[in-house]
């Protein structure tokens, strides 16, 4: 691991959460976190943090007191970093960045409305997290909230308003996308998310719906290699009228999936990978907007159903179902649906032809007649599979 400057770690303060207490029992070191309702057992170096973030504590001068017990400069920089890292990704911990924008970069962007500008202190690596973001449309207005990156060589600080955590340096972009994500579903305006993934087609949307896993990005990035265009993955807004603004983030290939969209004509190699806080590797796939602004009328509506009974079928869906789907993963700031939004969700699913696409890990490939074949690598062929499905019925009416 490289070493990270003297000054940078002078720029991060951290101490215990609120929410935590260091105790010693008999000699042996616990911590108790309230919110998690656990008791952990610490080591010698991560019992000594403890005491010692009690009160708040420059990350230099813990790596400097590490280095005098006994600690090469390398392992007291390591062992910190991760301590300090797991530790503010579990709310143990709270990580706090003393400002100096000297030599800031900065990107703002229009999200749903909102302006939100992203902010590098410091470093070459603005154009690696700028490039994921990039897309967004400008913000006309001041920014309303803030998030700085500061990186440090391998980890980097990510954070809001002083507030933050302690990240590895591949962990930043989605960082920062869990960040967007929190400040959008945040904003109490009376505006209901959907968990769905969107594609226009002649100016119309395509909602693509389901469990998390079920394929949505896989069957989107079939879609576009087929003509339709993208708008969204993850999240869409539901306007009052039942009209939607698909929030542009980049589509997120995990890694079981990178095969699937290079046999799709994706060059998922030439894409960098980073890794979700939840470890999972993944790849943003650049992508167009349409040229036509939102908000959008939805023509389709489609629920991805994963099963081992049945053979890949796609059909007409109940409008009701279709409703119950949409409504499990939706958000709205206030924790519950309003009749207006609920009224929005109504109209939404009234003006759209519904379809469930069901299909199972162990489905066979099909030729363009609908003749099954056997398939020794299933998976690869299912994106394919999908997307003839939907194009050559979701356009019948």
């Amino acid at each position: 691991m490289a070493e990270a400057g003297q000054g940078d770690l002078d720029r991060i303060v951290v101490r215990l959460s609120e929410q935590v207490k260091f105790s010693l029992l008999n000699g042996r070191p616990l911590l108790f976190d309230e919110r998690a309702q656990k008791i952990f057992e610490l080591n010698a170096v991560a019992a000594w943090l403890s005491a010692k973030l009690v009160e708040s504590c420059h990350m230099a001068d813990l790596q400097s007191e590490l280095v005098t017990h006994g600690l090469s400069k390398g392992d007291a920089q390591w062992q910190l970093f991760d301590f300090v890292s797991n530790g503010t990704k579990a709310g143990q911990i709270v990580a706090r960045l003393v400002e100096d924008r000297a030599s800031e970069e900065v990107l703002t962007i229009d999200i749903a409305g909102r302006s939100i500008q992203l902010s590098i202190l410091e470093g070459s690596k603005a154009c690696d997290v700028f490039s994921v973001f990039s897309h967004f449309p400008p913000a006309s207005t001041a920014p309303e909230q803030t998030i700085d990156v500061l990186f440090l060589e391998n980890f980097a600080w990510v954070g809001c308003g002083h507030q933050g955590q302690l990240v590895q340096a591949h962990e930043v972009v989605p960082a920062i996308k869990g960040l967007l994500t929190t400040a959008l579903l945040g904003q109490d305006t009376g505006s209901l998310f959907l968990h769905a993934a969107t594609l226009l087609k002649r100016d119309r949307a395509l909602v693509i719906a389901g469990e998390p896993g079920a394929g949505k990005t896989v069957l989107t990035l079939a879609l576009v290699k087929r003509g339709f265009v993208f708008a969204g993955d993850d999240i869409v807004g539901l306007e009052r009228d039942g009209r939607l603004v698909p929030v542009p983030f980049l589509p997120g290939l995990k890694s079981a999936a990178w095969p699937i969209a290079a046999d799709a004509g994706w060059k998922t190699d030439s894409y960098v990978t980073h890794q979700r806080l939840d470890g999972i590797p993944v790849k943003y796939v650049p992508q167009t907007l349409s040229a036509s602004p939102p908000p959008y009328r939805a023509g389709w509506i489609v629920v991805l159903r994963r099963t081992d009974q049945r053979k890949i079928a796609c059909e007409k869906a109940e409008p009701a179902a279709v409703l119950s789907t949409l409504l499990a993963g939706a958000h709205s700031a206030q924790k519950t649906l309003g009749v207006g939004q609920f009224s929005a969700l109504v109209q939404l699913v009234s003006q759209a032809q519904c379809l469930e696409l069901t299909y199972s890990d162990a489905t066979v490939a099909a030729s363009g007649k609908g003749q099954a074949k056997t398939c020794c690598r299933p998976t690869r062929c299912r994106a394919w599979r999908l997307s003839f499905l939907i194009l050559s019925l979701s356009f019948a009416r």
